[in-house]
């Protein structure tokens, strides 16, 4: 979020419902869909929904397929956040994960290219180029936790906003119910 929607004193509530699952031997989907209630009375629907053709080996896993995104809010309101009407976005993707040799360590990766389309303050973006990025190494250690260094760059408009670029790195621990 930006400075101005932290000035502006706004608060999300929201909750997202998600499946995922083989909807046959090597067919995984995935869906999800989320309303949020802002405090400046703006709202937010948001679904996504994908399929992926899955190769298992024994210590990996590579996915290729695709995915479409759904994102509206209620209104403009130029309060400091990216409140598009009507972002459809729609990407090719390629994930692989496993063990990195025979190490504990275990690696996840991601890479979706596609187009997004959407309104904004008046503004159409017809087919605008998007590029997510995703890695992850961790260690698993003892009683369900592991230690996990990741990174991320995107230029998705839902993540950062038209122009912007969003890049994260850092460094976890994670602890897993039941793990």
């Amino acid at each position: 979020y930006s400075p101005e929607i932290l000035d502006n004193e706004i608060d999300v509530t929201s909750v997202t419902f998600a499946a995922s699952g083989l909807a046959a031997p090597q067919v995984q989907i995935e869906t999800d869909a989320g309303y949020g209630h802002f405090s400046d009375g703006n709202t937010r629907l948001n679904a996504d929904a994908g399929v992926w053709y899955v190769w298992k080996w024994p210590k990996r896993t590579l996915m290729f397929g695709g995915a479409v995104r759904y994102l509206t809010f209620s209104e403009d309101l130029d309060d400091g956040y990216f409140d598009p009407s009507n972002l459809i976005a729609a990407v090719g993707s390629l994930r692989s994960s496993g063990a990195i040799g025979s190490s504990k360590w275990e690696y996840e990766a991601a890479v979706e290219a596609g187009a997004q389309w959407y309104t904004f303050n008046e503004d159409k973006a017809t087919g605008k180029p998007l590029l997510n990025l995703y890695g992850l190494v961790a260690r698993p250690l003892p009683h369900g936790v592991s230690f996990q260094i990741y990174s991320s760059y995107g230029n998705s408009s839902t993540a950062s906003g038209p122009g912007f670029n969003s890049f994260t790195a850092g460094a976890r621990l994670r602890f897993t119910i039941g793990g």
